[in-house]
């Protein structure tokens, strides 16, 4: 993976969106129907709408939506047995240009925490797959570990802690791949309790390059305002601000 790729997946956490609810029904007890419009960090702004059903150990969701790009639709049927402590999935995306993206996953509870596989299907109908597992760690932490295969067969892996802390988290992890490029990561993401979030990245390559992103969110008044800055792998750092304003609409419950 480049490390302009890499850099891109670990950092891009920041995607700033918000969704604006403007209808809400209940059919019944357990099935839930939302609609609403989205403004993306961007500017790209679409209308969605979302149908959830829970029952006893199964739920469904069906979602769509139009945007600048066209139609998008997705859905995902998920079943589970506590007592067993087995769960599977099944889901497919279809996106503006028509083309289906689809995949499985499984899990299942053990001794030391949980375990998984996935396996997904795209447009052209080459495979990926990844497998797992969570252990609960005595210190309250949990270790991820992870294997993935690519559509060309490639493997690469990747592990990671996650350790809760008093105001929030810390998570470091090492990835690498069958090119031989790797990296370490290390954030942190702490809350005030205020409705101010801060989150800080930093990204260590192969080659010994370093790369970050720090980000502060605060909400105030109906309105979310982020600050970030970003540094890449050739030391060039960028600031910007972003703003969106929430204009909650009261809604009531279908009879």
């Amino acid at each position: 993976m480049k490390n302009n790729q890499t850099q891109n997946q670990l950092l891009r956490s920041g995607t700033f969106a918000v969704l604006l609810l403007v209808s809400v029904s209940f059919l019944d007890a357990g099935i839930r129907e939302r609609s609403g419009s989205y403004q993306g960090a961007r500017g790209q702004s679409g209308d969605w709408g979302s149908k959830v059903e829970r029952g006893q150990g199964f739920r469904t969701i069906e979602r769509n939506g139009s945007g600048e790009r066209g139609n998008w639709s997705s859905q995902r049927q998920s079943t589970w047995d506590r007592l067993s402590g087995t769960g599977n999935s099944a889901w497919s995306r279809t996106g503006p240009e028509g083309r289906t993206v689809s995949g499985t996953s499984s899990a299942r509870r053990t001794e030391t925490g949980a375990s998984y596989e996935r396996s997904r299907t795209n447009p052209d109908g080459s495979t990926a797959s990844a497998s797992g597992t969570m252990t609960k760690n005595e210190d309250g932490s949990r270790t991820y570990e992870t294997e993935r295969i690519n559509r060309e067969g490639e493997l690469s892996t990747s592990s990671r802690t996650v350790t809760p802390t008093e105001e929030g988290r810390t998570v470091s992890g090492s990835a690498s791949g069958a090119d031989g490029r790797s990296r370490d990561w290390n954030t942190t993401v702490e809350r005030d309790g205020e409705g101010t979030r801060t989150r800080s990245t930093e990204v260590t390559n192969q080659d010994g390059a370093s790369a970050s992103r720090e980000s502060t969110t605060v909400l105030s008044e109906g309105a979310a305002i982020q600050t970030v800055t970003r540094t890449n792998f050739k030391g060039e750092t960028k600031t910007y601000e972003r703003s969106i304003q929430v204009d909650p609409v009261e809604t009531e419950a279908a009879e």
